[in-house]
C-alpha cells in the first residue's frame, strides 16, 4: 500500500472514525461520575500546581507581561493533547485486536480515533482558556491568525509520530512506559510551563534544538505576544518535521501489515 492509497482508505473510512470517537467519548463520560468534566479538572488542577511553583515559589512568571496561571494551562492543554496522541497511538492497535482480526479496518483508523478525541478535548480545554484569560484581562496577541497553523502544525506532528507508534507498540511492549518517561523529559525542556524568554542565553542554542520547545516559543507569540523564537531554530524545526514524516509514514507502511499477525 502506498502512500497516497493509505489516505484514500482512511477517508472512505472516514464515517467510521467519526462513530468511534462519538461512541468513545460517550463512554467515558458515563464511566466517570465526575463525566467529562474531568478532562478539564485535570489541567486545571495541574495549572495550580504549576503556577505555585513558577509564580509564588520561582517568581519568575509575571515579569514577562502574561499571567503565569494562562501561560501555564494553555500550556499544558496543548501538551497534554500530544501525549494523549502518542502514547494512545501505541495501545490502538492491541485494545482493538477484536475489531482488527474481524474486520479489514486499517490501523489508521484507531490512530485518527485517538487523534480526533484528544482534540475534542483540547478545544473544550481552550474554551475554559479563554475564560480564563477574560477573567485575568489577558488580551489576545496580535499574531492569534497564527494559532489556527501551529494548531495544525501539532495535530500533523501528532499524527505522523502516531501511526509509527501505532505499529511499534505492538512489537515493543515496553514502548508506553518509555514514551511516559521521554514525554515528561519534554515537559520541562519546553517551554510549556514557562516562558521562552527565561532559558539562559547561554543554553538557548542547544535548548531550541529541540523542536517542541520551538513550537511552545511559536504559541507564546501567537497568543500572548512574547518575542518569538529565532527564525534560525523556526527553519530548522520545520526542515526537521518535514524529513520526519517520510520516515513515520515508511514505518508504518512497512511494518503494518506484518506486525497485525502478532495480535
Amino acid at each position: 500500500m502506498s502512500t497516497l492509497e493509505l489516505y484514500r482508505e482512511l477517508w472512505r473510512r472516514l464515517p467510521l472514525v467519526r462513530f468511534m470517537v462519538v461512541r468513545s467519548r460517550r463512554s467515558a463520560v458515563s464511566a466517570t461520575v465526575l463525566k467529562s468534566g474531568w478532562n478539564l479538572l485535570n489541567p486545571l488542577a495541574q495549572m495550580l500546581v504549576y503556577y505555585f511553583l513558577v509564580e509564588i515559589i520561582f517568581a519568575r512568571g509575571s515579569n514577562y507581561g502574561v499571567s503565569a496561571a494562562v501561560l501555564i494551562f494553555v500550556g499544558i492543554v496543548h501538551f497534554q493533547f500530544l501525549s494523549a496522541v502518542l502514547v494512545g497511538a501505541c495501545g490502538a492497535m492491541r485494545s482493538n485486536r477484536s475489531l482488527l482480526l474481524q474486520t479489514p479496518v486499517p490501523p489508521t483508523v484507531f490512530v485518527a480515533t485517538v487523534v480526533g478525541e484528544s482534540l475534542l478535548t483540547l478545544l473544550q480545554s481552550m474554551v475554559v482558556a479563554v475564560g480564563l484569560m477574560i477573567a485575568l484581562g489577558v488580551e489576545p496577541s496580535m499574531n492569534l491568525f497564527a494559532y489556527p497553523l501551529l494548531l495544525l502544525v501539532l495535530v500533523g506532528a501528532a499524527w505522523s509520530v502516531g501511526i509509527a507508534l501505532a505499529v511499534l507498540g505492538l512489537l515493543l511492549a515496553d514502548l508506553r512506559e518509555i514514551l511516559t518517561v521521554m514525554l515528561r523529559f519534554l515537559l520541562y525542556i519546553s517551554p510549556v510551563l514557562y516562558p521562552l524568554a527565561i532559558v539562559p542565553e547561554g543554553f538557548e542554542t542547544l535548548y531550541l534544538l529541540n523542536p517542541l520547545a520551538v513550537w511552545f516559543g511559536c504559541l507564546q507569540w501567537s497568543l500572548y505576544g512574547l518575542a518569538p523564537p529565532p527564525a534560525w531554530s523556526i527553519v530548522v524545526a520545520t526542515c526537521g518535521c518535514l524529513m520526519l514524516l517520510p520516515i513515520t509514514h515508511l514505518v508504518h507502511l512497512r511494518l503494518a501489515r506484518p506486525v497485525t499477525r502478532l495480535l
